[in-house]
């Protein structure tokens, strides 16, 4: 059985940030044969390109740190978690949303990773009915019909981008009592796929939620996940 083995390449003295280090602990406590490697990249590298950790080993799991111009504190700074096996390529890049999840934040760097790849933006909502068994207890959902899904979507778009390019945005929602799983299928045919760290915006939630907890190593393309409280610095080429 491999040791998992961090690896760290900054050109700041900042390491990973609380994100980061849940995300690295998640993955080596679940794959506990699997080498985890973490790296931190400029603003102005590639954070989801190979070139972040194409001398890594392959058949590992990579965190990679992205510091973003102008973000003095890290601490909301996007995590990419990369492979084992090969990432889809020119696809689309997918924005998972929910109404307590820093919509925001996921919706925005979701729109400049696709504008700088060239690629689609899918904003997606992985619908559960009202009533659906959550752990202790049921979730009550505010959106119990598709049209409340429909525009609970539509809303966080116009909200969080600017018109034309919301305009723009794949809509998908997707009717699923466990989210979750919802979303592992998407990332099958997804080149990114971008949610939020915790579950609720505030910072009152957890700092890493069930539903990042459960993609986490699972996803068929790389994964971002945002540190809920929105990006430390805007997130660039949005528009």
């Amino acid at each position: 059985m491999k040791a998992a083995v961090t690896t760290i390449r900054a050109p700041h003295d900042a390491g990973p940030n609380a994100t980061a280090a849940l995300v690295l602990a998640e993955l080596r406590h679940r794959f506990t044969d699997v080498p985890v490697s973490y790296v931190e990249v400029p603003a102005d590298a590639d954070p989801s390109g190979p070139g972040a950790w194409e001398d890594a080993a392959p058949g590992t799991f990579h965190v990679v740190g992205a510091h973003l111009h102008g973000a003095g504190d890290h601490s909301r700074c996007p995590v990419l978690v990369h492979g084992p096996g090969p990432a889809p390529a020119g696809r689309a890049v997918v924005a998972a949303v929910d109404d307590d999840s820093c919509p925001g934040s996921v919706v925005a760097y979701a729109a400049a990773e696709a504008r700088r790849r060239g690629s689609a933006l899918r904003a997606v909502y992985a619908w559960a009915e009202a009533g659906a068994a959550v752990t202790g207890g049921y979730r009550l959902s505010r959106h119990d019909r598709m049209s409340d899904a429909d525009r609970l979507l539509t809303s966080i778009l116009y909200d969080h981008l600017p018109a034309d390019a919301a305009d723009l945005v794949e809509r998908q929602i997707v009717h699923d009592p466990d989210p979750a799983h919802a979303l592992l299928t998407l990332s099958q045919d997804t080149s990114l796929l971008v949610v939020a760290s915790g579950s609720h915006c505030a910072g009152t939630g957890e700092a890493l939620g069930h539903i990042p907890r459960a993609l986490l190593g699972r996803t068929a393309c790389p994964l971002a996940v945002l540190p809920t409280g929105g990006p430390a610095a805007p997130y660039p080429d949005v528009g």
